[in-house]
């Protein structure tokens, strides 16, 4: 019901206006309607298309610079210590001269060479820097064989490890 009385005062007012002043407001109502269609639909799809190749843009050029820079980092790409080593008595001074340097080489009761294998026998070591000299070993390139470790109180280990000779 008062949608209809809405619709009854709307048809009096439009009656109310001259012919020229409804047809004038038509076009206003035309216009009306094409400037919210432009400012709020078109616009903003228009401004984010535009970003959005501004970012396809941004990302082929990053794009073409990674496949320029793949060939000068296989270039450079760094030679590991441990690549280098090719006989048994290398592989044992190389051992030694880490152990040396991460202060564990008093902590060794036996270091042998079996065929290929480089043995470390340790009686009482700091587990924490046993395994900092792992690390720093598999980052030069040199992987354990083997490890066997025994707790023999906290922060402390007897450990047993073998390296094989890189091929």
């Amino acid at each position: 019901m008062e949608f209809d009385n809405l619709k009854q005062t709307i048809l009096q007012v439009w009656k109310g206006f001259s012919q020229r002043d409804q047809r004038a407001i038509v076009v206003l109502g035309g216009v009306l309607l094409c400037a919210i269609l432009y400012f709020l639909i078109w616009l903003p799809s228009e401004h984010v298309k535009q970003q959005a190749q501004q970012k396809l843009a941004l990302s082929q050029q990053k794009w073409e610079w990674l496949n320029e820079q793949l060939p000068k980092v296989a270039q450079r790409a760094p030679v590991l210590p441990a690549s280098t080593l090719k006989t048994t008595e290398a592989l044992m001074q190389f051992i030694q001269t880490q152990l040396r340097e991460m202060n564990l080489f008093q902590k060794i009761e036996h270091i042998e060479t079996q065929g290929q294998k480089v043995v470390v026998d340790f009686k009482e070591v700091n587990a924490p820097r046993l395994f900092r000299w792992l690390s720093q070993q598999e980052q030069q390139g040199l992987i354990a064989f083997s490890a066997d470790l025994k707790p023999l109180q906290p922060g402390i280990v007897t450990a047993k490890v073998i390296f094989e000779v890189p091929k």
